[in-house]
C-alpha cells in the first residue's frame, strides 16, 4: 500500500482509495481529495510537517499524519521502454 508521504517531490499520482481507520480522513473528502483524483506531490516538509499536493489548480497542505490514509497508485509519465536481450 502506497500512501503520498511514499512519493517523492515532484511525483504525480491517483487517490485509489482513503483509509477511513486514519482519524480525520473526512477531511481529506472535504478538501477534494477523493479516488480517482490526480495529484502532485509538490513538497515535504521537514520535521514531520505538511505535504503540499496540486490538486488541479488547486494547493493543500496535508497533515503529516493524516497523509496516511491518502492510497495512491504512482503515475508514470515517461514513454515505456521495451527492454531486449541481444
Amino acid at each position: 500500500m502506497k500512501t503520498i508521504k511514499n512519493l517523492k517531490t515532484g511525483d504525480k499520482a491517483r487517490i485509489t482509495s482513503i483509509d477511513t481507520e486514519v482519524a480525520g480522513s473526512q477531511q481529506l473528502v472535504e478538501m477534494g481529495l477523493t479516488p480517482g483524483s490526480e495529484i502532485q506531490l509538490l513538497a515535504k516538509y521537514p520535521l514531520r510537517g505538511p505535504l503540499l499536493v496540486k490538486l488541479g489548480n488547486n494547493r493543500i497542505a496535508v497533515d503529516y499524519k493524516l497523509a496516511q490514509a491518502l492510497v495512491v497508485n504512482e503515475m508514470n509519465d515517461s514513454p515505456a521502454r521495451d527492454v531486449l536481450d541481444s
